[in-house]
């Protein structure tokens, strides 16, 4: 096959891997993890501006299955199994995998990474109500398909542990717990930044919508106003609630900055020159906070994060002390929260200093596709079973 990354002269990436939507940061971190062929069939809206390296090749969902029949890679990295929109190609993928190993007569693995943390039956159901004699076969039957396609499953979370082993046959599918945290910069590629210059600095990154709580944040904001007259308030996205921020900005606008949609890299630099994230995001229906990728961008810069307890990192947020707020109490308690943590955010230094050496993604890919690797090659156990 033209264009796949290979791990030495002649020889094929030891992991075929699937992304439904490919975004910057699959990218970013791609060189850190374990070479492979990467297959996907959709784009973010963050890619633009990102450079593909060798080994990324877009499918239609015909030439996914194509490719993993043909494909001589030792393992098989599907999707996450709970993002339920893709599950039928995720099933179908692992089916042909396996078919064509068994007609080869070669050893194969399957694997995924997992940060879902929504309850099953709300994934599958949205917000209708269900009764129990539907639910309960279907969710029976989600296990079986995920118990079937999946050898081996690393989770991102606590939480996603929790959900993923709620699922009936799910349990018994050989697993680790990796908490998803950014890996501590170093000042080579990183120098130290000036909190100076962050002063009274807020940012929201996100999709303009109810769910991701740019709603409530621009009803707490006026209230951020009246006691910090010097705050600044960036917003960085769009989407449906576009014009009406847009028009919300322009009542203040030496306090309220509305950037829209950006490419990555000055994303980046816009969480680094702020005191504060905000990342007020709510429930609904089939959709939860899972990590929150600008919450990670963040902490490899030093910045406070301010967040609702929906996402999976709330816990580790909280004990690193940072701000979790519930998210039925944002209405009442976003504004003051954010004013204290402009008066007091956490020292830079502190912040960057609680991540661990390795990202928890690439350490999740190394006890993922442990079979592949020397033991002098990957992280120890204490980076592959989390700790962090």
């Amino acid at each position: 096959m033209s264009g796949v990354a290979s791990s030495g002269m002649g020889v094929p990436p030891p992991v075929l891997r699937i992304i439904p939507e490919l975004r910057a940061d699959h990218v970013k971190r791609s060189s850190s993890m374990t070479a492979a062929e990467t297959l996907y069939v959709d784009t973010n809206p963050d890619l633009p501006g990102t450079h593909l390296p060798s080994g990324f090749r877009r499918v239609s969902s015909l030439g996914l299955i194509k490719y993993v029949i043909l494909s001589r890679a030792a393992v098989l990295e599907l999707p996450e199994p709970l993002w339920v929109r893709f599950l039928p190609k995720t099933a179908l993928a692992a089916l042909a995998w396996k078919a064509s190993r068994l007609v080869r007569r070669t050893p194969g693995t399957t694997v995924a990474y997992a940060i879902e943390n929504n309850e099953p039956v709300n994934l599958l159901f949205g917000n209708r109500h269900v009764p129990q004699s539907v639910a309960v076969p279907l969710t029976l039957l989600l296990g079986l398909v995920i118990r079937s396609s999946v050898d081996r499953l690393c989770f991102g979370s606590e939480g996603s542990r929790a959900t993923y082993q709620s699922i009936p046959l799910v349990s018994g599918i050989d697993h680790s717990v990796v908490v998803n945290l950014p890996a501590r910069p170093t000042l080579v590629n990183a120098p130290p930044p000036d909190a100076n210059t962050r002063r009274n600095r807020v940012v929201f990154v996100g999709v303009l919508e109810p769910r991701k709580g740019i709603d409530v944040l621009m009803k707490s904001w006026p209230s951020v106003e009246q006691c910090c007259p010097d705050a600044v308030l960036t917003i960085v996205g769009d989407g449906p609630m576009s014009r009406e921020v847009e028009q919300w900005s322009a009542e203040s606008p030496r306090t309220r900055d509305l950037r829209g949609r950006l490419p990555h890299s000055q994303v980046s630099s816009l969480i680094g020159e702020s005191a504060l994230l905000v990342a007020p995001s709510v429930r609904d229906g089939r959709w939860r906070e899972q990590i929150g990728l600008p919450i990670l961008e963040a902490l490899t810069v030093g910045t406070t994060v301010v967040a609702s307890d929906e996402t999976a990192l709330a816990t580790w947020l909280a004990a690193k002390g940072h701000s979790v707020l519930g998210a039925h109490e944002l209405s009442k308690d976003l504004a003051g929260e954010i004013v204290d943590r402009l008066r007091t955010p956490l020292p830079i230094d502190q912040v960057v200093a609680s991540l661990p050496e390795v990202s928890g993604r690439v350490a999740a890919d190394e006890w993922l596709n442990q079979d592949q690797h020397s033991p002098s090659d990957g992280a120890s156990d204490g980076h592959r079973r989390g700790g962090y």
